[in-house]
């Protein structure tokens, strides 16, 4: 597939930016980078 029909951007609302992160971490290994304390970007 052309790498310009790929997903290469979701957002996913959040309250709880903390329990998310804890959340996807522990069901799908994913990890984080911060950007201040609202906003996150899973590193990949």
């Amino acid at each position: 597939m052309p790498a310009h029909e790929k997903i290469n951007y979701v957002e996913f609302p959040a309250r709880d930016l903390a329990a998310s992160k804890s959340f996807l971490h522990a069901a799908c290994g994913w990890t984080f980078v911060d950007y201040g304390r609202d906003y996150a970007a899973v590193v990949m």
